[in-house]
């Protein structure tokens, strides 16, 4: 008798496909969220990870990435915790306008995260440093940006602010080597060749983005700016930084552009990275120049 009430009563409350992923589905939202109050209950707190230097940039069709505007956040990493803001512009701190201000001098300052201003807070930028009654100085630098990504920046936005000086920062760290590089999976960019007659060209334009891509990075930031669980898991997983290395010897480890450029040894790639480097100065100054500014330019 019971061996055939139990299999009837197993047919009928058999589940569909729907059900059993609507379960699944529940079991992970109510496994998360029970997760999420833990990590929050024992104390783990938002980090400001460096992944998060993704919250300030965006695709950029021309140029790889580009500063996102009128965005603002915490930013930092175990050593520092610093509050970011871009003004409508794109550009980091005070709003600006293609309007001059009064009569100072226009000065457009360009390059990566030593201009952009990593570790520091807005009012600690150089480039805010040097504004006052004087200098009107406005700060194109963007996060990760090489030689030839700043010279691309001042074509295309830049040099619609009519500035009477361009200060170019060069830092020798890495920028040798990203003048050389094509980006990575999550931001490409474009780079520039020399072509037989020896001038320059440009390939990789326009910059191929995954939409799909893009999204996923949207919401991981979202989720690691506003979920403890994300970043209990990410201080977990994140190793250790190595011992900094300091003086002469850190310059020799960080790269083939940097021995060669004190002399140590030199292969292909870091012949190239320089000579490559070098056509972009001479170029960005040529466009400076011919736009009627005067260029600058300071190795970091």
């Amino acid at each position: 008798m019971l061996g055939s009430i139990i299999p009837a009563a197993m047919q009928r409350f058999r589940l569909n496909s729907r059900t059993k992923i609507g379960l699944v589905c529940l079991g992970i939202i109510v496994g998360l969220s029970l997760g999420e109050l833990s990590a929050r209950l024992v104390g783990f707190r938002y980090r400001p990870h460096m992944q998060n230097r993704v919250y300030f940039t965006e695709p950029d069709a021309v140029r790889g990435w580009r500063n996102r505007a009128s965005v603002s956040g915490p930013y930092g990493q175990d050593e520092f915790l610093t509050w970011v803001s871009m003004n409508s512009l794109g550009q980091r701190g005070s709003p600006r306008t293609l309007e001059r201000s009064g009569e100072r001098t226009r000065v457009a300052i360009l390059g990566d995260s030593q201009t952009w201003g990593d570790g520091v807070a807005d009012h600690e930028t150089f480039a805010h440093l040097l504004d006052s009654d004087r200098f009107e100085v406005l700060n194109f630098g963007v996060m990760g940006y090489g030689t030839d990504q700043a010279l691309l920046q001042y074509v295309v936005e830049a040099a619609a602010f009519h500035p009477d000086v361009v200060v170019l920062t060069a830092f020798l760290g890495n920028d040798l080597r990203d003048n050389l590089s094509t980006g990575s999976f999550q931001f490409p960019k474009p780079v520039f060749r020399i072509d037989p007659s020896g001038g320059l060209c440009l390939e990789g334009v326009p910059v191929r983005h995954s939409t799909l891509l893009a999204a996923a990075v949207n919401v991981y930031r979202f989720a690691l700016r506003h979920s403890h669980l994300l970043n209990a898991f990410a201080e977990i997983w994140t190793p250790p930084s190595p011992e900094p290395i300091r003086g002469y010897r850190s310059w020799v480890e960080r790269g083939r552009p940097m021995r060669e450029v004190f002399k140590t040894d030199s292969d292909a790639p870091t012949t190239d990275a320089l000579e490559i480097t070098a056509r972009l100065l001479e170029d960005l100054a040529r466009t400076v120049r011919a736009t009627g500014a005067s260029p600058v330019v300071v190795l970091l």
